[in-house]
């Protein structure tokens, strides 16, 4: 055996075995080390427990449809020309995330506004999310500075409610104190704790700072249980909070060409954060519908206009026709020649098509654009076609020629 086994007399090399005696007299020796830290480690792990709030998440799917095959849809027509995937999904990901439809949330929920609970530090909301309210109905505090450091924090929970909040531009960041007095009345303290107005909830407050600079606020709910009870309040600049916004929501398509997008948000504010949802799914479904009406509405105008000529063209060359075939009696063609013109009509009507998807395109991209160049060779490829038909159609009989050109 090994001197150092000798020694500690715990682990005997020579049969593999461990000296559960020994290890149990260690035990006994520091057993209230032992039991402190484990006991440190647990009231640690309650405390964090205690003081962390709940985090909600919110989700929301999204199921795209896919455009009409048969209308002259530019989805269609890019996914015919470079082969690329049948899901947009990647490109509505990325819609949802910009600016335009994040934005509209932000002004249209007042997310430039962030109303935060004054609780006792560390502790103040583990207290209050076991404590009940159980003031009084109709209680207030008629004085603003009736309480103090510590009665002013929240000790039951509460929330405010903010639907506008306009401050000065150099005033964004800066926290403001909004002082509830009761269930329907408020005051507003500015940075030096300057009253700066005074409301009563469900109706438009205004006032002015002490530079003399305007500033409103609507305050639509108070729920604190006792009173006074502070919250901060601070004003972020539109860029800001849509930045904020597109770090914390999560857009992914769900599996792989599934063409269904999720859109979820984590909070500790449920019904905040389930309201930020659905204002973006809202928000993106009627940009999208008033996007693709936009274009029904262009495509529409374009055909109107070129619809005449068109209906034009098609009478002048049936009565061409009619008129050749009455002098020369030629009322019926080969069977060679008939397959010949078939393959000209329908040339000329998937050159005609081309045509329109072509001028579609214009209007959104440059001539260098990888469409539009993908189209301009697809057009080359069918003038080639209509070269070969038109050397088939020299070889035809004069009459059968004449009747085809």
């Amino acid at each position: 055996m090994d001197q150092n086994d000798v020694r500690t007399g715990v682990v005997d090399s020579s049969v593999g075995s461990i000296d559960f005696a020994r290890l149990w007299a260690i035990l006994r020796t520091g057993k209230w080390v032992l039991l402190s830290c484990v006991g440190c480690a647990v009231v640690l792990v309650l405390l964090y427990v205690l003081m962390t709030r709940p985090v909600f998440r919110s989700d929301a799917l999204l199921q795209l449809q896919e455009p009409d095959a048969a209308g002259f849809s530019t989805t269609n027509m890019l996914r015919e020309l470079t082969g690329s995937p049948s899901s947009t999904a990647d490109a509505v990901v990325q819609i949802i995330r910009s600016r335009s439809v994040l934005r509209e949330t932000v002004d249209q929920l007042d997310l430039t506004t962030t109303v935060e609970a004054d609780y006792f530090p560390l502790i103040g909301y583990a207290i209050a999310r076991f404590r009940s309210a159980d003031i009084e109905d109709g209680a207030t505090s008629s004085d603003v500075d009736a309480g103090n450091w510590l009665t002013n924090f929240l000790w039951t929970g509460g929330s405010a409610r903010i639907d506008r909040f306009v401050v000065p531009e150099q005033l964004n960041g800066v926290e403001f104190t909004l002082r509830a007095l009761s269930q329907t009345r408020y005051a507003l303290l500015g940075p030096d704790d300057q009253l700066l107005l005074s409301g009563v909830a469900g109706e438009v407050a205004s006032g002015k700072t002490a530079a003399g600079d305007p500033i409103e606020i609507f305050v639509s709910e108070i729920t604190p249980a006792g009173y006074p009870s502070d919250f901060t309040v601070t004003k972020q600049h539109w860029l800001e909070a849509v930045e904020t916004l597109q770090e914390l929501i999560a857009v992914a398509e769900v599996g792989r060409d599934s063409s269904i997008v999720r859109v979820s948000l984590e909070g500790t504010d449920p019904e905040r954060t389930t309201r930020i949802v659905n204002s973006i799914a809202e928000t993106y479904l009627r940009q999208n519908v008033e996007a693709t009406s936009e274009q029904a509405e262009k495509r529409l105008e374009f055909l109107e206009l070129q619809l005449p000529q068109l209906q034009e063209d098609v009478e002048l060359s049936e009565t061409e026709l009619n008129l050749y075939r009455a002098e020369n009696h030629a009322l019926d063609l080969g069977v060679e020649a008939r397959s010949l013109l078939d393959q000209v009509v329908d040339l000329e009507q998937r050159m005609s098509e081309l045509q329109l998807r072509r001028y579609e395109l214009e209007q959104s991209y440059t001539a260098q654009h990888p469409y539009l160049i993908a189209l301009s060779n697809q057009m080359q490829s069918l003038r080639g076609e209509r070269s070969q038909l038109e050397v088939a159609i020299g070889e035809l009989p004069e009459t059968q020629r004449e009747m085809l050109g």
